[in-house]
């Protein structure tokens, strides 16, 4: 990139790098003053001032008018160093053509000698924290600006540039949500990868100061090494990163300290900083519950990796690290794993000897090893002492096995493979079953991490297998609590196949929870919602109704909950079923006002309660708005679970029936055969569901006939009548009527 004056950039810089006096700045009987002209620039204000250079706002007069900002080598800077420095920046500017880049357009020295050059101005450029924070930019905002500012570094880098001083400041962003600018600026200590310098003196460090800004500074750099590559860069956009989703920087401790550089270092290098989702806590805090799903998982390996202390365990590249956030966005499975059990114990304790974990089931192998020596083997007051440090690394296994499938649940449920997961849940299984040594509280807990994972997956017999043997463990124990917990959570599970059958573990958990003081608490509306779908499930609406209202009672109170969140779909479906639809319409758009607020506008649930809401719509025969809502539905529904979208065979039915109505016997037609594709690909015959949508299908069929042969359309009539006859061969769970067919073709005129 050349300076022309006229090259057609974008109008952007703003630095505010240093804590300046700006009166002294502007009154100043040394250096520059507003109105001054240097050149074809004429000064307006200081906007800020850093190390070795004032940055001011000012008009370019000619060959065109325009604002810049201009920075201006500070007097009595002029050292061979500093000038290097600065002509270090300028050549720095000069080589790199990126949008997010601020450019450098122009280049002169002031009446004194002392050099400047000129780059684009940010016009009201933030911050990019202090942007997303005042903007209220939701997550998937936020890293889809982070991913902005990792390709112009990544651009940087590939021009053998390392930037060495990333922080909120330098990274400025201006426009509005929907379409924000990012600018990169302050190349001030950048450093050239390759052999060429980019002037004939570049200093790396200063012996009396450090050079960058501690906080986001890698452990490399804060020692001073001289091998820093494009991987510490990548550090510091990892702190960036943990910022901008936590509002806070991974070492915030240290920052407040008066630690030398070598301290700095020791510290970065030897702490792990805290998952960035165990800091959500009253921060945002009517989101809080949801900001913590969200980070809790991918996003948490993700910033953790980028923060190694260790330069190889990072990503090779800030592509690569752009790239994984990219890929959990898509909702695509992400490269950063978490640290095994090996790694997090060698650095929490010297005493931990094993290799590092393969996976899950070998974590159970472990558990289980840890606590059996630990309650067998250890004996006297010395003994009971370490055994109690071994039940807290217990602890800490389970813990990190919890995480895990909680982790892998979601991403199934956010239409990832679930595959390797199945197999670590069946390895997992199969090792608690063979382990006749495990203690029965550890027990307990793997089953319950285990069972509802299955049931994430939805491997609902395995589940209820986990659930069952729960349940007997608790029995053992014989507290209360517990056991009415594992009560719900197998009912949950048996009401997918028999709701009547989950009947009485509902009905025993809420006795168990009545008799110990624990009436009115958030287990309590869990089973009671529970009873309520057993119910409507079999037939009995009306007497579901009183108890899905109350639970819905308490959701308003509380409806970030999760004992709660199933109790505006039980309402909505009891309100539904004795006829009072429009009430339900309410209670469905509530529902999805609150799960916009607390997910954004992707996520299951929401998905989920499209299509409940769009179906009433199609009852009450608000058909335009229910074709809106079901294909938004559907829409989504795609890109969260790709061809395996649960319910499209669902939304694809009820999409068909607003056709039906409008008289578009095609399109009713294609979107019921649709329909039937997905159930074929996802239910084996027999299945209520095939039988369901072939029962939607016939009816609509015959219901076309009639009307053919009532206008007298007998061709169209004729190609219905043969739609059935292909049915009848072809699909085994067809529900047409026989006897129905044979009455609709004896209409046809004879040939």
């Amino acid at each position: 990139m050349g300076l022309d004056p006229d090259l057609d950039v974008g109008d952007i810089l703003r630095d505010f790098d240093a804590n300046v006096d700006e009166e002294f700045l502007r009154d100043s009987d040394f250096g520059e003053k507003a109105g001054e002209t240097l050149g074809n620039y004429t000064l307006i204000e200081c906007l800020g001032e850093g190390g070795f250079g004032s940055v001011w706002k000012a008009k370019q007069n000619q060959p065109i008018r325009r604002e810049v900002a201009l920075k201006i080598l500070k007097m009595g800077m002029d050292t061979r160093e500093v000038l290097a420095r600065f002509e270090q920046e300028r050549q720095v500017l000069a080589m790199m053509e990126h949008p997010a880049i601020a450019g450098v357009l122009d280049a002169g020295a002031t009446p004194s000698g002392r050099p400047f050059f000129v780059m684009e101005l940010v016009k009201e450029g933030k911050a990019i924290t202090q942007y997303c924070s005042e903007s209220g930019l939701e997550t998937a905002g936020r890293l889809k600006l982070f991913t902005a500012v990792c390709e112009a570094i990544q651009h940087a880098h590939q021009k053998g540039i390392i930037h060495r001083d990333l922080k909120p400041t330098n990274i400025l962003v201006s426009g509005s949500v929907d379409s924000p600018e990012v600018k990169v600026i302050d190349f001030g200590i950048s450093k050239a990868t390759g052999e060429d310098r980019l002037t004939d003196f570049t200093i790396l460090t200063r012996a009396d100061r450090m050079m960058g800004t501690p906080a986001y500074m890698s452990p490399e750099q804060l020692a001073g090494r001289k091998d820093v590559d494009t991987r510490s860069d990548l550090h510091s956009l990892g702190v960036l990163l943990y910022e901008l989703l936590t509002e806070t920087t991974p070492f915030v401790e240290t920052e407040t300290s008066s630690a030398e550089p070598g301290e700095w270092a020791r510290l970065v290098r030897e702490r792990t900083p805290p998952k960035p989702s165990t800091l959500i806590d009253g921060k945002r805090s009517e989101k809080s519950r949801h900001l913590r799903s969200e980070l809790k998982g991918d996003l948490d390996c993700i910033v953790l990796k980028s923060l190694e202390p260790e330069i190889d365990r990072r990503y090779d590249s800030v592509g690569d690290f752009a790239a994984d956030i990219q890929r959990h966005l898509n909702h695509e499975p992400i490269e950063a794993r978490p640290r095994s059990f090996g790694y997090v114990a060698k650095r929490f304790t010297q005493r931990n000897k094993a290799a590092v974990i393969g996976s899950v089931a070998v974590l159970v192998a472990l558990l289980a090893g840890l606590v059996a020596s630990s309650i067998l083997f250890l004996q006297e007051k010395e003994a009971r002492r370490l055994a109690d440090l071994e039940v807290e690394r217990s602890r800490q296994v389970t813990t990190i096995l919890r995480e895990t499938l909680e982790s892998a649940g979601v991403s199934k449920s956010l239409g990832r493979d679930s595959t390797m997961l199945r197999e670590i849940l069946d390895s997992t299984a199969n090792r608690i079953d063979a382990d006749l040594d495990l203690q029965p509280e550890i027990e307990s807990e793997i089953r319950e991490i285990v069972g509802r994972t299955y049931f994430d997956v939805d491997a609902y017999p395995e589940s209820q297998r986990q659930f069952e043997q729960l349940v007997a463990l608790r029995r053992e124990t014989g507290e209360p609590t517990a056991l009415a917990e594992a009560l719900i959570d197998l009912g949950e599970v048996v009401s997918k196949s028999s709701p009547k059958a989950a009947e009485p573990y509902a009905a025993e958990a809420l006795e168990l929870l009545r008799k110990s003081g624990n009436e009115g608490g958030e287990r309590w509306y869990g089973a009671r919602i529970l009873q309520a779908w057993t119910l409507l499930k079999t037939g009995r609406a009306k007497e579901a109704l009183p108890i899905a209202e109350e639970c819905y009672r308490k959701w308003e109170e509380d409806p970030e909950n999760p004992y709660y969140s199933r109790a505006p779909d039980s309402l909505g479906i009891c309100l539904n079923l004795v006829g009072q639809k429009r009430e339900a319409l309410q209670v469905y758009r509530a529902e999805l006002e609150q799960l916009r607020t607390v997910h954004g506008s992707e996520h299951p649930e929401i998905a989920n309660a499209l299509d409940n809401y769009g179906m009433i719509l199609v009852q009450v025969g608000e058909l335009d708005e229910a074709e809106q809502v079901l294909t938004e539905a559907l829409e989504l529904s795609h890109r969260l679970w790709g061809k395996n979208a649960p319910d499209e065979d669902h939304i694809l039915s009820y999409l068909s029936k607003i056709a039906g109505q409008r008289g578009d016997f095609e399109r009713e037609r294609e979107l019921l055969r649709q329909a039937m594709a997905v159930c074929n690909r996802n239910y084996k015959p027999g299945h209520r569901y095939r039988k369901e949508i072939q029962g939607y299908f016939a009816k609509a069929l015959v219901r076309q006939t009639e009307i053919a042969l009532k206008n007298k359309e007998y061709n169209l009539a004729a190609d219905r009548i043969d739609d059935m006859e292909k049915l009848i061969a072809s699909e085994p769970d067809h529900r047409i009527d026989s006897k129905k067919l044979a009455e609709l073709k004896a209409k046809l005129p004879s040939p």
